[in-house]
């Protein structure tokens, strides 16, 4: 019951990190916010058809078509954008974090 509760505070924190993206996004492509919205309605998507298999499996229901395993499912299309998206974030945060490591010059370590 938790998890369906949680999905309308789930789409205000994507709205709002859309809605981030869409302020700092550079025109005239708007890239940065195309892939952000593209990126928090995968995680809902996701989380949507997690919730509905385990609803119905619960509930003694038919599986869903949602997760049929063709191209142009709604979970196959989910998976591959998530994919992308996770390794351009992981590719981002490693470039991020050589810029923010704290260089110490010799001889003030020891102070």
């Amino acid at each position: 019951m938790y998890r369906i509760r949680e999905l309308p505070v789930l789409q205000d924190e994507a709205h709002r990190a859309i809605a981030y993206a869409a302020e700092y996004s550079d025109p005239p492509w708007h890239k940065d916010y195309f892939r952000e919205r593209q990126y928090q309605f995968t995680r809902l998507g996701i989380n949507a058809v997690i919730l509905a298999v385990r609803l119905r499996k619960a509930t003694g229901m038919p599986e869903t078509r949602l997760t049929g395993h063709d191209e142009w499912s709604a979970v196959s299309v989910f998976r591959k954008v998530w994919r992308r998206e996770r390794a351009l974030r992981a590719a981002e945060a490693t470039r991020n974090r050589e810029w923010n490591q704290v260089v110490i010059p010799d001889g003030m370590s020891n102070q």
